[in-house]
């Protein structure tokens, strides 16, 4: 199961998003999540995505201030989730 706590040790059940409607690229670990997670940084300003697929790869991003459970903010981690740069085949 993916650590979905945030950085005080809460539990936000609100912060995991299906993404049925959304093209997601593949995790490092060679499958497509279907869902992601959302987890709070040390401060507002920042955040972890990570898929549901192993747990293992986090992407950090900038919430713009959003509170983490809202549509924009998962938005912002779509898009992140999708710009960063993954391993070449082998080096994982």
């Amino acid at each position: 199961m993916i650590d979905t706590t945030d950085f005080y040790g809460r539990t936000n059940e609100k912060t995991k998003t299906s993404t049925n409607l959304v093209q997601l690229l593949d995790c490092p670990c060679g499958k497509t999540p279907t869902e992601l997670n959302l987890i709070e940084g040390s401060t507002c300003k920042w955040a972890y995505v990570t898929g549901n697929c192993c747990g293992e790869w986090n992407v950090e991003f900038r919430t713009e201030y959003n509170k983490i459970d809202t549509d924009e903010c998962m938005k912002l981690a779509i898009d992140e989730w999708n710009r960063a740069p993954r391993p070449l085949k082998g080096e994982n």
